[in-house]
């Protein structure tokens, strides 16, 4: 069975922009402390300001998607804009788009209503106070809750990225999933563990080589099948040489094969609200998260 996110195939002749047969957008989530503290696991003695993703991860980070002159989808937590102003405004400036992923990184499916519309205001203004506008949002832990999209409106949030199967326009606003196996931290993370169990792979982490073979497969589907991917990125994961030439390679294949339409959420977002009766299947998403 083909596992790709899926929009328009091939087979209809309904095609991406040019003459790409599908899409790609390169993300990237959480800046700094924000998911530790969030988790308490920051050390309450040290300061934050400091954090080694921002200051030794990220900066190759950038230059790689530079050299292969790639834009992408930034997903920071609203706390990072008191803590990392110029940093936000760095990544913005070379052509980034940058999206929410929460106040600090809550567990978004576990908030209620009430909680969820507080995050959401004043994370919102803090980023308008940068000068910047959020029309995208990525659920930490990957969950939406019921009404969510009807708060998102609210504030302007046009699309949403949670974990999920298709790529939906639904009235207004556009779904464009992501799957938990086509990111780095499937294969970097320690917490999603048990995840790579369920999928009956080997105890421990996957290195950088079995990484780009993950995505190259997902690169495969997703031609084959004329559908969006949404791959992740997080830079905390990123500290290693290995890991940031695994990065390089794939954006280098991403943004060398004409087969493909590589751009950041927001401008797929516009390219498939404008395409109605296109992308009209149930997104899928799921509730499975590392996240409690």
């Amino acid at each position: 069975m083909n596992d790709s996110i899926d929009g328009p195939s091939a087979a209809d002749g309904q095609r991406w922009p040019g003459d790409a047969v599908a899409a790609v957008s390169v993300t990237m989530d959480n800046m700094g402390e924000a998911y530790e503290l969030e988790s308490n696991l920051w050390p309450s003695e040290m300061p934050v300001g400091n954090h080694f993703s921002v200051f030794s991860s990220l900066p190759p980070m950038l230059e790689i998607l530079q050299s292969y002159n790639v834009q992408v989808t930034y997903f920071v937590e609203a706390w990072n804009t008191d803590v990392y102003p110029d940093t936000i405004k760095d990544v913005a400036a070379r052509g980034h788009e940058i999206g929410l992923h929460g106040f600090r990184h809550e567990a978004w499916s576990a908030l209620d209503p009430q909680r969820e519309e507080e995050l959401l205001d004043v994370s919102v203004r803090r980023f308008r106070e940068l000068g910047i506008s959020i029309r995208g949002f990525r659920p930490p832990g990957g969950g939406l809750n019921t009404g969510t999209r009807e708060l998102l409106a609210g504030h302007g949030i046009d699309y949403t990225s949670p974990a999920g199967e298709h790529v939906v326009a639904a009235d207004d606003h556009v779904f464009l999933p992501f799957r938990w196996r086509w990111i780095d931290a499937y294969c970097y993370f320690e917490p999603l563990e048990e995840m790579r169990k369920s999928d009956g792979r080997p105890p421990g982490l996957i290195d950088p080589q079995g990484f780009e073979e993950i995505m190259e497969a997902c690169i495969g589907e997703v031609i084959e099948s004329g559908g969006y991917a949404s791959l992740l990125f997080h830079p905390f994961l990123h500290d290693d040489a290995d890991r940031l030439a695994a990065m390089r390679r794939i954006v280098e294949r991403i943004s060398t094969d004409s087969r493909l339409w590589c751009a950041p959420c927001g401008e797929v977002a516009d390219w498939v609200r404008g395409r109605p009766g296109m992308f009209d299947k149930d997104p899928g998403l799921t509730t499975q998260s590392w996240m409690r």
